[in-house]
């Protein structure tokens, strides 16, 4: 609106004989561009947070089931088809977390580095997280996400490097 209001003074100006009605059109005009610029802002900051939701959610899941001993409380966040692969062996992820091998997780002693997540369109989510150890060994997960009927997210597969 600050852009455009300049313009119309200058233009009244520059076309003395505009006649009013040319003037209210103009008028109308730049506050239906006002308003149409400002929702994209605001539909442009309501997708950064939802993304911002989505990865709090997502790396809750992720960290939890990391840190903690216990992921009997993670178990609805898994879909029942999900795998991991863990030192290229291709296994049941309920397996997998009821009997973790040494080097899946460190229980409390992990440390969350760098995550970065992208989202589609028909609700899925791929992760990819760096982990480190009190040790200092790193690790790199590649988890993907999908939404499940009752809305919460779910993971499908899981990669550990």
């Amino acid at each position: 609106m600050l852009i455009v209001l300049p313009f119309l003074i200058i233009r009244k100006n520059l076309f003395a004989k505009t006649t009013e009605v040319n003037m209210k059109s103009l008028v109308l005009i730049a506050t239906t561009l006002s308003f149409v610029f400002s929702q994209n802002l605001l539909s442009d900051d309501r997708e950064k947070s939802k993304l911002f939701d989505v990865q709090e959610q997502l790396s809750s899941i992720v960290v939890g089931i990391l840190t903690e001993n216990n992921f009997n409380s993670y178990k609805e966040n898994i879909s029942p088809e999900a795998y991991i692969i863990v030192d290229n062996n291709y296994q049941n992820i309920f397996e997998v977390l009821d009997n973790p091998p040494q080097n899946f997780t460190k229980g409390k002693e992990t440390i969350v580095g760098y995550i970065h997540i992208w989202l589609t369109d028909d609700n899925k989510a791929y992760m990819i997280m760096q982990t480190t150890t009190i040790d200092e060994k790193i690790s790199w997960h590649s988890i993907f996400f999908k939404l499940s009927e009752n809305d919460k997210w779910q993971i499908l597969n899981w990669h550990k490097s």
